[in-house]
């Protein structure tokens, strides 16, 4: 491992390729995403179904699929958003939904 730990060094090399994101690296973002309610990321409580990267118009998307702890969690439209907000730092990705 170098300094800047194998998964940074997996993007960059992902982005010269082809540009797409590192699957890996958005999983690793959608782990830093809690319910306010519950200190267990999003990921780890079971509330992400499916993540996938889609080629776009204007790059690659990322589609998650998720629920949330409870119906009708007033939460809900924050943690997307949080999730959204995070996918978005990684490196190739040009939007998320």
């Amino acid at each position: 491992m170098n300094r800047y730990g194998a998964r940074y060094v997996r993007v960059l090399i992902g982005q010269i390729l082809d540009g797409a994101p590192d699957p890996q690296a958005v999983w690793d973002q959608l782990r830093l995403v809690f319910d306010p309610e519950i200190p267990v990321n999003i990921v780890d409580l079971g509330l992400v179904y499916s993540m996938d990267v889609v080629k776009a118009d204007n790059g690659h998307k990322v589609n998650v699929a998720m629920t949330l702890t409870a119906p009708g969690c007033g939460m809900g439209p924050a943690i997307a958003e949080d999730a959204k907000s995070k996918i978005l730092l990684v490196p190739g990705v040009a939007d998320a939904d």
